[in-house]
């Protein structure tokens, strides 16, 4: 069993999923509406806008896609994105990455559980924990 995280977003599928493939060192794949067929009695959102994309890395993928037939894409409530890493530098930066243009709710910082741990809002409205655990 795998368990994937897949992400909603407002048109900007594309610019998101192509940030989180940079930071992540993942390859990104797109699929547009407009290479789907159409279906009867839905309106047809923007051609250009993404249908379905995903993000690989190592054994990962984070998939997205842009809102479809009048939603609006709500920010993520109530849980984050985890991210678990043995790293501290690699920690800081993934951290400063994110936060780029994001909201940093707790700094990242070492805590009595982990060598660094931090919270932050992309400037997606993603909400992500990174946490490097602690020295055995």
């Amino acid at each position: 069993m795998k368990l994937n995280t897949y992400l909603q977003f407002n048109g900007n599928c594309e610019a998101a999923l192509s940030f989180y493939a940079d930071i992540f060192n993942g390859k990104l794949e797109l699929m547009r509406f407009r290479d789907a067929p159409p279906c009867e009695g839905m309106d047809a959102p923007p051609p250009d806008n993404v249908m379905h994309g995903c993000v690989s890395f190592a054994d990962q993928s984070l998939m997205g896609t842009d809102s479809t037939m009048g939603e609006t894409a709500q920010p993520i409530s109530g849980a984050h994105i985890v991210i678990n890493i043995d790293d501290v530098t690699h920690a800081e930066e993934l951290f400063a990455a994110l936060a780029h243009g994001g909201n940093i709710q707790m700094p990242i910082a070492k805590t009595f559980w982990a060598e660094r741990y931090g919270i932050v809002t992309d400037r997606f409205g993603t909400p992500w924990m990174i946490n490097c655990a602690a020295a055995a």
